[in-house]
C-alpha cells in the first residue's frame, strides 16, 4: 500500500475515533444533565430555578412549581419579581437581591414570598451568580419554611400574650421556681403585690416571701411536695411583703412538668383587704354579741326591777284600797252606827207631840242608814272579798253576782276550774281588770247581757269579756271608751292604763267591736305555770 493510502487511512480511522468519542462525551453529558435535573425534579420543599441577567426567568423545576404554584409553562418567560410581595417588589427587593448577587456572587434571600394564588410562602435560601463566559444569569434556591415559621409566629404571638396576660394581671401574684423553690420568673403583679422588684427577687427562695413562723413550721417544702405529689397544693395564708406587713394571698401552687418536674408556677390573689374586713367584721359580730347578752342581761334585769315595780304598785293599790276599806268599815260605819243609835236615843225621848222634830230625827236615820249602804258597798268594792286559794273563776262568780245585784247586769261565767294563780298579785290584778271592763259595759255599752271566759292555752290564760251592746267604731279612741259617765260607778282606770299593766306582766289586750255587733275584750297572758296549778278540784 503506498504511503498516501496509509495517510489517509490513518485520517479516516482518527476521524472515527473522534466521533466516537464526541459521541461518547455527548451521551455523559447528556446522563449528567439528566442526573443534574432529577436530583433538581427530586428537591422537594426546595424552589430551585434560573433567570437571565435581567431576571427572567428561564429554567423552573418541580420543587419551586409545588412551592409557588406555578407550572414551569407558566412562568418561563416571566420576571422573578413576580415572586415577590407587594411591598417587596415596591421597595425595589427583586433589583437589590440581583445587584447583590451580581457584586458578592450569592444573595441571602430569607423573607416572605407570594405564591400563584396570591397567598404567602417563607423562603428560607439565596440567589447565586451564574457565570458562563457569554452572559451572566442567576440560580435561585429556597426551602419552603412556612409551617415552621407560621409555628415559630403562633409561638411568639401565644408568648406575647402571655407576657401581655401576666402583666395585666393586676392584683394577682404570678411567678415561677425551679425544682427547689428558686424563683426565675417573676409577673408585675408580685411587684406590685409583695414590693420586691423582679431584679431583687430573681434567685431568691420563694420562702422569702412566708412568715416567720410558717417558715419555722416548714410550710413552703410542704407546699411543694404537696403540689409535687397531687398536682395542685392549696396556698391560702398571710404572706410577708419586703417592707415586712402582712399581705393575705388565696392562691395555689402547680408543678410544671415536661416528662420531668421542671419547676412550680404560684399564681395567688391579693384578698388582704377582704380578709381585714372579714376579721373586723367577725370581731364587730364578736363585740355585738358580747353587747347583745350584755345588753338582753340589762333588759332581763331592767324587766325584772319593772316586773317588781308593777307588782309593788299593783300591792300598794291593793293595801291602799284595803287600808281605806278599812277606814269606811272599821272607822266611819263604827261612828255612823254610833250617831243613829243615839238618834234612836234621843227620838225615843222627844214628846209624842213633837211629831216636827220626830219626823226630822226618823229622816236623819234614814239618811245614815243610805250613807251606811253606800259606806258598805264602797268598801267591798275597794277591796273585794277575793280568797287567793279560791282561784280566779270563784272571785269573777262572786263579782258577776254582785254586777247583778247592785247594776242589774247579768253575767255569764264560762269557766272549766278554780283557775287558781300561784301569784297574788298577778290574781288580784286580773280580777281588777274584768271588773274594770264590766263597769265599763254597764257605763257605755247599753247591753242587757255579758259574759267572761276563762281558758287555758299552750301559751297561758285567755281571759275573754264580752257584750251584746252597742258597740263602737275602730277609730274610737280606748281613753273615749273608757271615760265614765255615770257618777254613781268606780272610776275606770281606762283601757291604755291596762294595757300598759298587762305588758309589764308580758301580756296583751286585745279588743273587737263594731258598732251593733257588741265588744269583746280579749286578754292574753303568757304564764305557763298557771296551767299546772289550775288542775280542777
Amino acid at each position: 500500500m503506498s504511503e498516501q493510502k496509509q495517510m489517509d487511512k490513518k485520517r479516516s480511522d482518527d476521524k472515527e475515533v473522534s466521533r466516537v468519542e464526541d459521541a461518547h462525551a455527548e451521551e455523559a453529558l447528556r446522563r449528567s444533565e439528566a442526573r443534574l435535573r432529577l436530583i433538581l425534579e427530586s428537591a422537594q420543599g426546595f424552589a430551585i430555578f434560573t433567570t437571565d441577567a435581567d431576571g427572567i426567568i428561564n429554567s423552573w423545576y418541580e420543587g419551586a412549581a409545588q412551592v409557588f404554584g406555578w407550572s414551569e409553562s407558566e412562568i418561563l418567560g416571566q420576571r422573578c419579581n413576580v415572586t415577590f410581595t407587594p411591598e417587596d417588589r415596591a421597595a425595589g427587593e427583586p433589583e437589590k437581591e440581583r445587584e447583590t448577587a451580581r457584586r458578592e456572587g450569592i444573595s441571602p434571600d430569607i423573607r416572605w414570598h407570594q405564591r400563584k394564588d396570591g397567598s404567602r410562602v417563607f423562603i428560607n435560601g439565596a440567589m447565586h451568580l451564574l457565570r458562563d463566559g457569554q452572559q451572566d444569569g442567576f440560580f435561585k434556591m429556597g426551602r419552603d419554611e412556612t409551617a415552621q415559621r407560621q409555628a415559630e409566629e403562633a409561638l411568639r404571638r401565644s408568648e406575647e400574650r402571655l407576657r401581655l396576660i401576666l402583666e395585666s394581671a393586676k392584683g394577682y401574684a404570678i411567678f415561677t421556681t425551679d425544682a427547689d423553690g428558686v424563683i426565675n420568673s417573676w409577673n408585675p403583679g408580685a411587684g406590685q403585690i409583695f414590693g420586691w422588684s423582679e431584679a431583687e427577687i430573681l434567685g431568691q427562695s420563694f420562702e422569702v416571701l412566708f412568715t416567720p413562723e410558717d417558715r419555722a413550721a416548714s410550710k413552703p417544702q410542704k407546699e411543694l411536695e404537696t403540689a409535687r405529689a397531687e398536682g395542685i397544693a392549696p396556698d391560702i395564708r398571710w404572706h410577708l411583703r419586703k417592707d415586712g406587713s402582712r399581705v393575705f394571698i388565696n392562691g395555689v401552687v402547680h408543678p410544671l412538668r415536661d416528662g420531668q418536674l421542671n419547676g412550680f408556677v404560684k399564681i395567688g390573689r391579693d384578698e388582704t383587704a377582704q380578709r381585714q374586713a372579714e376579721e373586723a367584721l367577725r370581731e364587730s359580730q364578736k363585740q355585738l354579741q358580747s353587747l347583745n347578752e350584755t345588753l338582753e342581761q340589762r333588759v332581763q334585769e331592767k324587766t325584772a326591777e319593772v316586773h317588781e315595780l308593777a307588782s309593788d304598785l299593783i300591792k300598794a293599790t291593793q293595801r291602799e284600797r284595803q287600808r281605806i276599806s278599812r277606814v269606811l268599815h272599821d272607822d266611819l260605819q263604827q261612828r255612823i252606827y254610833a250617831i243613829q243609835i243615839q238618834l234612836s236615843f234621843l227620838r225615843d225621848r222627844l214628846p209624842i207631840e213633837s211629831e216636827t222634830a220626830y219626823g226630822e230625827v226618823s229622816g236623819i236615820a234614814q239618811e245614815l242608814a243610805e250613807i251606811v249602804k253606800i259606806t258598805r258597798n264602797l268598801s267591798i268594792d275597794l277591796s273585794p272579798p277575793i280568797l287567793p286559794g279560791e282561784g280566779l273563776s270563784h272571785a269573777i262568780a262572786w263579782l258577776a253576782s254582785r254586777m247583778r245585784e247592785q247594776y242589774g247586769l247579768p253575767v255569764e261565767l264560762q269557766a272549766n276550774g278554780p283557775f287558781v294563780i300561784p301569784n297574788e298579785d298577778l290574781h288580784v290584778f286580773l280580777f281588777n281588770c274584768v271588773r274594770e271592763l264590766l263597769f265599763n259595759v254597764v257605763k257605755h255599752a247599753g247591753a242587757s247581757r255579758a259574759a267572761v271566759a276563762l281558758a287555758w292555752l299552750d301559751d297561758g290564760l285567755r281571759i275573754e269579756v264580752g257584750d251584746d251592746g252597742k258597740g263602737f267604731p275602730d277609730t274610737m279612741r280606748e281613753q273615749e271608751v273608757s271615760r265614765s259617765r255615770q257618777d254613781d260607778l268606780p272610776q275606770s282606770i281606762g283601757l291604755p292604763t291596762m294595757r300598759h299593766q298587762l305588758t309589764l306582766f308580758g301580756g296583751s289586750l286585745i279588743i273587737n267591736s263594731k258598732p251593733g255587733a257588741g265588744t269583746q275584750v280579749i286578754l292574753m297572758v303568757p304564764v305557763r305555770e298557771m296551767q299546772q296549778a289550775a288542775s280542777p278540784r
